[in-house]
């Protein structure tokens, strides 16, 4: 007798052919060494990828509410960028619920909010990816510049993730044009 294997469906790959067109977002969790600023403790890293340029936006959080992913949107952004067609995010209540539903609806755009499967970390793999890498990157800058305020660096941590060329894009560029 043959064992019956259960089968995955299998994911379907993303792919994108210009800016902003589809994006992701996710949150970093820092509760494990949080940055005091003043009267506000940081405990989370807000961080939004386009697809195709892998583009990176990130911003620090005290909260893991929706209310603060809201905030981060229109302040850090949609008014730079707009809405984005597609607008992918994983299933936790800060993504999932009226408020960010409503500020997509006051910025007027076509955007369609796709949310991944629960407990699935691959169908947010780029952006958990990048997450990896902003980690690495933030405990390399710490200990080199010998501080514990990573909300300082995430703007230079953000410049160097947006100033590296990728390889496939970059193909891309040279074979499309």
């Amino acid at each position: 007798m043959i064992p019956v294997q259960t089968l995955q469906p299998r994911l379907k790959p993303i792919s994108s052919v210009e800016f902003w067109v589809r994006t992701q977002l996710d949150l970093i969790d820092m509760r494990h060494n949080p940055c005091k600023k003043g009267s506000k403790e940081f405990k989370w890293i807000a961080h939004i990828e386009d697809h195709f340029t892998k583009f990176h936006v990130i911003w620090a959080m005290e909260n893991k509410s929706a209310d603060e992913v809201c905030y981060g949107l229109k302040r850090f952004v949609f008014p730079y960028f707009g809405l984005p067609n597609t607008f992918q995010c994983d299933n936790g209540t800060e993504f999932k619920n009226s408020l960010v539903k409503r500020l997509i609806e006051e910025w007027e755009g076509d955007c369609k909010m796709v949310h991944g499967r629960p407990r699935h970390r691959q169908s947010q793999g780029l952006v958990e990816q990048a997450n990896g890498t902003i980690e690495r990157m933030l405990a390399s800058s710490m200990s080199q510049f010998q501080t514990t305020d990573w909300e300082d660096l995430l703007t230079q941590i953000m410049y160097n993730l947006n100033t590296q060329i990728h390889l496939v894009n970059f193909f891309n560029f040279i074979f499309m044009a």
